[in-house]
């Protein structure tokens, strides 16, 4: 028969400090380790202060007099002389206190009619926000968005920053013009920093 003797309480305090130790450091590790998004190579950044986007190659940055709406920052593709792309950061957009209020005030005001298709959560930088995408229907031609009638596709990247302030990244292009991938990677480049 073995006899064994139970531990000592200050090897029990040691367990217990390196437990947390251990607990404390893996936490800090899984916060440290989210990674930035990086630009790939060649495409520019739209910065609003809150909320950082970047954009493809051939986009172009709306010049500051020029935005239709305040606080809005965006960048345009043309092809042909006419808008077939456009990307807008507005930060704070609107009075919301979560993320379903923001959700809710971004829909409403996607062109007019918009239903989304599907919506995802995401964490761009750590912070709760939804990717939506919406159907396809005709553009009213508005801000910077392509011609009234043009059939486009549209995706909203809306989220609150870490001081509970609403923002939208929107992306409106005519169908078949910016490829899959590249949305993707314009959503994935959504960093909050404010």
């Amino acid at each position: 028969m073995v006899i064994t003797t139970p531990p000592k309480p200050y090897t029990r305090r040691a367990v217990v400090t390196m437990g947390a130790t251990a607990l404390a450091g893996s936490m800090l590790t899984g916060c440290s380790g989210e990674s930035s998004p990086k630009t790939p190579e060649g495409w520019g950044t739209l910065d609003a202060r809150q909320v950082k986007v970047s954009y493809p190659e051939g986009w172009k940055p709306v010049p500051p007099g020029r935005e239709g709406k305040k606080n809005t920052t965006s960048a345009t593709l043309s092809k042909d002389g006419a808008v077939v792309g456009w990307i807008a950061v507005r930060p704070s957009f609107m009075a919301a206190g979560d993320l379903e209020l923001a959700v809710g005030g971004a829909t409403a005001t996607y062109v007019l009619g918009g239903e989304f298709k599907k919506s995802k959560d995401i964490r761009p930088g750590g912070v709760e926000a939804r990717r939506i995408d919406y159907n396809p229907q005709a553009s009213n031609g508005l801000d910077h968005s392509p011609p009234e009638g043009t059939t486009v596709d549209g995706t909203d990247v809306v989220g609150m920053d870490a001081e509970d302030r609403p923002f939208l990244v929107r992306i409106i292009r005519k169908q078949g013009a910016v490829s899959p991938s590249d949305i993707d990677k314009i959503v994935e480049s959504v960093r909050v920093t404010g």
